[in-house]
């Protein structure tokens, strides 16, 4: 990465969250990694499932309104956006941007977040009339995060 691209990535990292929230998600990173994996897993999908029931969405007549849907609530945030779609008959969902420190893919705040995201879609999927068996799943670390929808009683 050549100096002109580390400047606004830098900018984008310090900037991106309000400093007084830094610490306190910093330091609720670290206490969510010295918890149990499932629990750790289940608080965080549990937070997921919260956010995704405060948007109140209403089902879909197809991915495309569910997609713009989606990228308005998180336009909102500022959290990136969302690209769902299929590939080879299964459904990917692709969010870029996500709230975390710029290039910092194993970090504590990143994995809870994929944890997070993991929650939130899986809940407004089965909201949309997808099978309850079936749950995201993180698939891709980077920008963007990658996420299949996957039914959990097929290996």
């Amino acid at each position: 990465m050549n100096k002109l691209t580390q400047q606004p990535l830098r900018y984008f990292e310090q900037q991106h969250c309000s400093k007084q929230w830094r610490l306190v998600i910093a330091s609720l990173g670290d206490a969510l990694a010295n918890l149990d994996v499932a629990l750790r897993q289940q608080v965080l999908h549990s937070t997921g499932q919260q956010m995704a029931q405060s948007l109140s969405l209403t089902v879909q007549p197809s991915l495309a309104a569910l997609n713009q849907q989606l990228n308005d609530f998180w336009f909102d945030l500022d959290w990136g956006y969302v690209d769902i779609g299929l590939r080879q008959d299964a459904l990917y969902l692709e969010h870029h941007h996500c709230p975390v420190s710029f290039g910092r893919y194993d970090s504590h705040a990143y994995v809870a977040l994929s944890q997070l995201l993991e929650g939130f879609y899986s809940y407004i999927l089965e909201q949309q009339g997808g099978d309850s068996s079936a749950k995201v799943v993180f698939m891709q670390a980077g920008n963007p995060m990658v996420f299949g929808y996957k039914d959990q009683g097929q290996g």
